[in-house]
């Protein structure tokens, strides 16, 4: 059953998490805990690798905000044919800031779970909201930082505002299937192109720095999940 266990996945490998994103996210899982007073709580799913960042992020939660290993749930990467499955458990993905899930994202929206996404200036801190834009879904894109945590909290402390958001959810990803339509995908690809080297010819610079863009910034190349324990 998609809500009976306390299961969520992350396929994507991560290298650093910076401290403001790792504080967003406990800052999420205490409040809506508290919110849910006598109720199972919510955990904060992460990859339990590299083996160096699992003992100092559990330091770093239990020193900065007093929380222990019943506030998260640690896993292994799982097989590749159950990962669709795995991922289906989760209630809702909290995108990282910086760097946005990519197709560890599609992966997600693919199982039925919502991305919560904050859009960034940076092509890489935008994808997540580049996909619910391709789904026509728009609710779980956040306006600041604040309205990402506050909208984690409200739908993490409340199963009736959760559900009816999943639902709302799947209903506009079967409708609006176009984000997996690879047809449509390399016309679009194709036209994009086109325009380019029509403005190359035509010495339209403007045009042309739009796609200039600096490196990412990697320091948030993490996404993960948050999961209900058994309700």
């Amino acid at each position: 059953h998609t809500h009976k266990y306390n299961l969520a996945y992350d396929y994507t490998l991560f290298s650093q998490i910076s401290p403001e994103l790792f504080d967003s996210w406990l800052s999420i899982v205490g409040n809506a805990s508290l919110n849910r007073a006598g109720k199972p709580k919510p955990r904060l799913w992460l990859p339990s690798f590299p083996d160096v960042a699992t003992p100092s992020l559990k330091e770093y939660a239990k020193n900065t905000r007093g929380m222990d290993d019943s506030d998260f749930f640690w896993s292994e990467l799982f097989p590749e044919e159950d990962q669709f499955k795995v991922k289906s458990l989760s209630w809702i993905q909290l995108d990282a800031f910086s760097y946005n899930g990519h197709t560890s994202g599609a992966d997600v929206l693919w199982a039925g779970v919502p991305i919560l996404t904050l859009p960034g200036l940076k092509q890489s801190a935008r994808v997540g909201a580049s996909l619910l834009n391709g789904l026509a879904f728009h609710t779980t894109i956040a306006r600041n930082k604040f309205d990402y945590e506050d909208m984690a909290v409200r739908v993490l402390s409340n199963k009736r505002l959760m559900m009816a958001m999943r639902k709302q959810f799947l209903r506009s990803r079967d409708e609006n299937g176009e984000l997996w339509d690879m047809k449509l995908w390399v016309l679009a690809f194709e036209r994009a192109l086109k325009r380019l080297w029509e403005a190359a010819l035509q010495g339209d610079d403007h045009l042309l720095k739009q796609g200039v863009r600096s490196q990412p910034d990697y320091s948030d190349f993490v996404s993960m999940h948050i999961c209900p324990t058994r309700m």
